[in-house]
């Protein structure tokens, strides 16, 4: 009788340890934090950071002036030292156990590691609108989605320079150290100023050893301008083999904007099928490698996925006003493991007179992709979380509502009046679409909608990194002053299907 004895004991001492840790618990699964569902953001104090103010007057969009101090989020900030352990057990699927394991929010800035992948999406001040983006691939590798208006380049070179310093201090890359003033890709998703105006300034100062992504100088629009197409163009022709455009026709665009004839038609995007970009002669779609495993695939560009081109088969996309330059925004995912991250700069999905391009590739993103039923981890929301984006048929399909964790990030620049948009966070936000995620701005704009669910850095910036080869992320919103305002962590869903 002495073994069943022993372990019965064995079963009972357990059965109490187990209580016993249950009851000692902080019970954030249940009852969430301060208010917030299913508890997993923790948040800084009172989330202030010290004010972040406006200089003076700035200049909004051309026409709002803004004087005093930045309208800040009253919804998104908790009182305490709030973190969010974004990691419940997740009901039903072969991998659910791998799950059940409690991840915990960091308690530290979040720095590049070796074998992870890192992305930053910047706060960006003064008087221009802009989006900038910066990630770190697993073995050091550096690119840049978009960079920003003219005005932004120091904003982007001396993020790059902290970065990598962090980066041979301590983050145990084995081909340590990296120039600070180098990187290796650039990716500009649409030829809007406040996306790409910055790349002439910053090749001036930093070293592009990669590739610059971009469109094509083809379907010109009314938006583009010698600042934005000139300076690409003149950008690539002084980087010979760097230039790597998605999309061609019979004709491109010539650098100087007086010698403009027409909008220079495309004939398609060739260069979606060109596998690995950064080798000639490649086959298949079109990506990058990151290092590590991870890569940046490039699936959409001027309207066009999988062959089929919006204009073909739709009809003729808009070109007498900037949202027709945005619906030609470049679609790409980062991927590392299990870990998913898809942006598409200011892609449009229909409302306010915009090209219903959203829909468009929602239907087919999974032609071009491994994004099954399942989705993103983490979704860029497209034209800085505005009314003529996040349509619910693209928000469906890659955040959908299905009671796994998920987040968005989106940038807004001080000077990006009126953004976020309500209309688009009912969509990303209401009725636990991302479960115990959050939306995550790096800025609630002067007369932007707010939401509870929402996160705002003040004009600081999202950090996101992966956790154990992409098994898992954590993600944060760092104040302008290098406060920690938010922090979580959560498994990827392709490890909860």
């Amino acid at each position: 009788m002495m073994p069943t004895r022993l372990g019965c004991l064995i079963i009972a001492v357990l059965t109490m340890f187990m209580v016993a840790c249950s009851s000692t618990s902080s019970g954030k699964d249940d009852a969430g934090v301060d208010g917030l569902t299913d508890g997993d953001v923790e948040l800084d104090g009172n989330g202030n950071d010290g004010g972040d103010m406006f200089d003076g007057a700035d200049l909004i969009d051309g026409a709002d002036l803004i004087d005093g101090a930045d309208l800040i989020d009253g919804a998104d900030l908790i009182d305490g030292a709030d973190l969010i352990d974004g990691a419940d057990l997740i009901d039903g699927g072969d991998d659910a156990e791998a799950c059940s394991v409690e991840l915990e929010a960091p308690v530290n800035r979040i720095w590049p590691v070796a074998g992870e992948l890192f992305y930053l999406q910047l706060g960006l001040g003064g008087l221009s609108t802009g989006e900038s983006a910066l990630v770190v691939g697993p073995d050091g590798t550096i690119m840049v989605i978009d960079v920003g208006a003219s005005s932004h380049d120091d904003d982007v070179r001396d993020m790059l320079s902290e970065i990598v310093t962090q980066m041979n201090a301590g983050g145990g890359y084995a081909n340590a150290p990296f120039s600070e003033t180098a990187l290796d890709h650039i990716v500009l998703t649409h030829f809007h100023g406040d996306h790409v105006s910055g790349l002439e300034d910053l090749r001036d100062r930093i070293d592009i050893n990669g590739k610059i992504v971009h469109r094509g100088l083809v379907d010109i629009t009314d938006a583009a301008n010698a600042g934005t197409i000139q300076k690409t163009c003149e950008a690539v022709a002084a980087l010979p083999g760097r230039e790597a455009a998605l999309c061609t026709g019979d004709e491109v665009a010539p650098c100087d904007p007086d010698l403009w004839v027409g909008s220079y038609p495309s004939s398609g995007c060739p260069g979606l099928d060109e596998g690995d970009l950064g080798q000639d002669g490649d086959s298949g779609p079109a990506y990058l490698h990151l290092g590590g495993g991870a890569r940046v695939d490039f699936i959409g560009s001027d309207a066009t996925m999988n062959g089929d081109r919006y204009e073909e088969l739709v009809g003729p996309l808009h070109t007498e006003d900037s949202n027709g330059e945005n619906a030609r925004s470049i679609v790409g995912i980062l991927s590392h493991g299990d870990f998913r991250l898809l942006f598409a700069g200011d892609l449009t999905g229909g409302p306010s007179d915009t090209d219903p391009v959203e829909p468009f590739f929602a239907e087919r993103i999974g032609l071009v992709s491994d994004i099954d039923e399942l989705g993103v981890d983490v979704l860029h929301a497209n034209h800085h979380g505005r009314n003529t984006s996040s349509t619910p048929p693209w928000i469906d399909r890659l955040l959908p509502n299905d009671g796994l964790n998920r987040n968005t990030v989106m940038g807004i620049s001080t000077a990006s009046a009126n953004s976020p948009h309500a209309e688009a966070l009912a969509v990303l936000l209401d009725n636990n679409r991302l479960r115990d995620g959050r939306g995550w701005t790096t800025l609630v704009g002067i007369i932007g909608a707010s939401h509870d669910l929402l996160i705002n850095a003040q004009g600081g910036h999202i950090i996101i990194s992966t956790i154990n080869g992409g098994a898992a992320y954590q993600i944060q919103a760092i104040g302008p002053t290098g406060t920690i305002l938010a922090a979580g962590a959560y498994h990827s869903v392709r490890v909860c299907r």
